[in-house]
């Protein structure tokens, strides 16, 4: 496993990205880290270097990200709680270098299983309430049901020795509808 560095410039943020990079090798080398490949994005960049980093951290291929402050890692709330839970799922350490407390970072880790789960209360309270509002418009949800009749052919070819395909395809259902009438 290796350290990696993120980087992006953004305008109005105070580093550039040289000053970031010298800043992460510091706090790497201050940690006894040697700093392995370094991910970054800027403007007209799009966010392909977090992406990356993304997809190497849940490769296991880095255990720790060495960046220069949070808000690196994330452009928006929603986009910063997604990357910390890949973070935290893969069990990666973070270093920020204006960290000032790195209480902070550690709270703020710590915190993100909960922040998952109000985010998963809240996505799931919002469906109930989304799937309430269509059955009082009438929309129906599941498999629809299958007719009594095709369902008596069905169960009739398979007493007569066909196999579950064949009674599918005389009744007119699919072979996994026939399994579930079988049971």
């Amino acid at each position: 496993m290796t350290v990696a560095a993120y980087l992006r410039i953004a305008p109005g943020y105070p580093l550039s990205v040289d000053e970031q990079r010298a800043a992460v090798a510091e706090r790497a080398q201050r940690e006894g880290l040697t700093l392995g490949r370094i991910y970054a994005d800027g403007p007209g960049r799009g966010t392909a270097g977090r992406a990356a980093l993304l997809r190497s951290v849940e490769e296991r291929r880095v255990s720790t990200v060495v960046t220069a402050s949070i808000c690196r890692l994330g452009t928006t709330w929603p986009s910063l709680l997604r990357v910390l839970t890949v973070f935290a799922e893969a069990r990666v350490s973070l270093l920020i270098t204006d960290d000032g407390d790195p209480q902070k970072v550690d709270a703020l880790l710590a915190a993100v299983p909960t922040l998952i789960a109000v985010r998963s209360a809240l996505h799931r309270e919002a469906a109930a309430v989304g799937r309430a509002k269509a059955k009082a418009r009438g929309v129906t949800f599941g498999r629809p049901r299958i007719s009594g009749i095709k369902a008596a052919r069905a169960i009739e070819a398979l007493n007569g020795g066909a196999g579950i395909r064949e009674a599918g395809r005389r009744a007119g259902i699919s072979p996994a509808s026939v399994l579930r009438l079988s049971r």
